[in-house]
């Protein structure tokens, strides 16, 4: 099986997911969709920016397909015979080929909605699904694409269809669950008892049994073709968005999020793989797509040199709490700094954590190095730290203001950006000898900030949904909303326009243009918890 996911995660397992090994891909966008042939030697990955992954081996290497979209592409199907196939994606982008991949054809859909799923069941009959109630047919090889009424406007995320093509399941917001038992020419809807949104359905081959799962743990299994679903428990309070179970239906995973992999042996009660942590943690660093540091309550710091599938304590040397995390991309060198001041180093790997003394008594919130050596931390009544050497000298600097401050961006050795209370935005472009104010549109506090790579774009966030963007690296700022109310806690750029934001109650958000319009992704932690990048 394969798991695909953020920042170009591919997994793998071989073991019927006892066991899950992380493929390179040598991406680094995120990954939507994924689909092998028979046999699993040739497979497709899909993702963000017209993203698109071959390979012929079975996922030992992967090359790069160009199929001259740029927009995002959700969904991947192959025919059965391997040669004809679909992409789907952002604006109604539906691509075919008829070679197996070589070359990709645009083919014209009559709408303009995101498609988010397709399945094909040959080379001429196909089915995709997408936001709005889109659902679309064909049985001309896509030559055209046939709406279907299917009674509702709710986003659709997932379709899945016996082998034989006539019986069908269409799934998504509202706990909608469409059915069909003529290949997709007229849908019914079924009765789940459930008002959850539905992110994923699994078909088996007897066209009886079927499995959905969705946001909130939701797990749904049929035995009589969708006359009466059942729920089924599932181990976990996280939201749960893929599932796949064998044709006989007694075997099948799901996959949703903070990484939760849970398995079932007899599609009934599902466990989760592999153990997990529990500890109260508070934030993340990763110097590469398999090494992670993880701080918390109490000293706590939990390291991953497998992308996640395992985690292992280490001796930070203090009982402090520890509120932020940096780690340099040779995942040797970091720091960690927290309350009364408290700034820990190392310099192997975190095999030994040594503190560093600094100037103050006072809370450290924010931690950033711009590299190895130039770094600024930040804190409680305007506490602002400046190293030069590594952090084993830290010196005070003045940013003029009493104002707590919360995040902090190190965006090179001279250039530092600093976000607080009251909407304050400070910044430096001389190492910290001088401190400028930003003129803000806000005076809720703000908790993160981050900057593209360029420098250009900038999006800061804070208490009461308050959310500030720049376009002219940080020369203004301009005052919006996610549209959530609540309050926003970490932010991180992955380009100009694209960004993800965390906070209250497990909000997970995300921009494609640049902070205009926010995306909610379900995510269902315990109320009151907050997620931190």
């Amino acid at each position: 099986g394969w798991l695909v996911g953020a920042g170009g995660t591919v997994l793998a397992t071989a073991d019927g997911g006892a066991s899950w090994q992380r493929r390179d891909v040598s991406v680094d966008v995120d990954l939507f969709g994924v689909c092998f042939g028979p046999g699993g030697r040739r497979g497709w990955l899909v993702g963000a920016g017209g993203t698109v992954l071959a390979t012929a081996d079975g996922g030992a290497s992967w090359q790069r397909r160009d199929v001259s979209v740029d927009v995002d592409l959700f969904g991947v199907c192959f025919g059965p015979g391997g040669r004809r196939g679909w992409l789907v994606g952002a604006g109604g982008t539906v691509l075919t080929t008829a070679d197996g991949g070589t070359s990709w054809q645009s083919q014209d859909a009559p709408v303009e909605a995101n498609l988010t799923h397709v399945h094909a069941v040959d080379d001429d009959s196909a089915c995709v699904v997408g936001r709005a109630g889109t659902l679309l047919v064909t049985h001309d090889g896509g030559v055209t694409w046939s709406p279907r009424d299917c009674g509702t406007g709710a986003a659709l995320w997932s379709v899945a269809f016996t082998p034989s093509g006539d019986r069908g399941w269409a799934v998504g917001d509202r706990g909608t669950v469409l059915a069909t038992d003529d290949g997709g020419e007229v849908w019914k809807a079924q009765e789940t008892g459930t008002s959850g949104n539905l992110k994923g359905v699994w078909a088996a081959a007897d066209g009886r049994h079927a499995h959905v799962v969705g946001d909130g743990s939701l797990v749904l299994a049929t035995r009589d073709g969708g006359i009466s679903w059942t729920r089924q428990v599932a181990g976990t309070g996280k939201n749960l968005y893929g599932v796949r179970v064998l044709p006989e239906a007694r075997r099948g995973w799901v996959v949703g999020d903070g990484g939760t992999v849970l398995a079932s042996r007899e599609a009934g009660s599902w466990a989760p793989q592999p153990s997990r942590t529990t500890a109260n943690l508070y934030t993340l660093s990763a110097a590469s797509p398999e090494a992670a540091w993880v701080v918390g309550r109490g000293g706590v710091v939990l390291v991953t040199d497998d992308a996640g599938a395992s985690w292992r304590p280490q001796n930070s040397g203090t009982i402090k709490d520890l509120l932020a995390v940096c780690v340099r991309p040779d995942a040797c060198t970091g720091w960690a700094a927290g309350d009364h001041g408290t700034i820990i180093a190392t310099r192997d790997g975190g095999a030994t954590w040594l503190a560093q003394p600094t100037p103050t008594r006072d809370v450290l919130w924010g931690l950033d190095f711009a590299d190895a050596r130039i770094g600024w931390a930040v804190g409680l009544g305007g506490t602002i730290l400046h190293t030069r050497d590594g952090g084993d000298t830290w010196v005070l600097q003045d940013g003029g203001t009493s104002d707590d401050l919360f995040g902090v961006y190190a965006a090179d050795s001279r250039t530092c950006w600093v976000v607080g209370d009251r909407g304050t935005v400070l910044s430096t472009r001389d190492g910290g000898r001088t401190w400028q104010r930003r003129t803000t549109d806000t005076t809720q506090n703000l908790n993160a900030v981050a900057f593209s790579a360029d420098g250009e774009t900038a999006v800061a966030v804070g208490r009461s949904d308050t959310v500030l963007t720049s376009r002219d690296g940080g020369a203004t700022w301009r005052a919006g909303s996610t549209g959530t109310g609540m309050s926003l806690w970490a932010v991180q750029l992955t380009s100009a326009r694209q960004a993800w934001v965390a906070g209250d109650e497990g909000t997970v958000l995300s921009t494609s243009d640049g902070g205009s319009t926010w995306d909610r992704h379900p995510y269902s932690p315990a109320k009151d918890s907050v997620v931190h990048w």
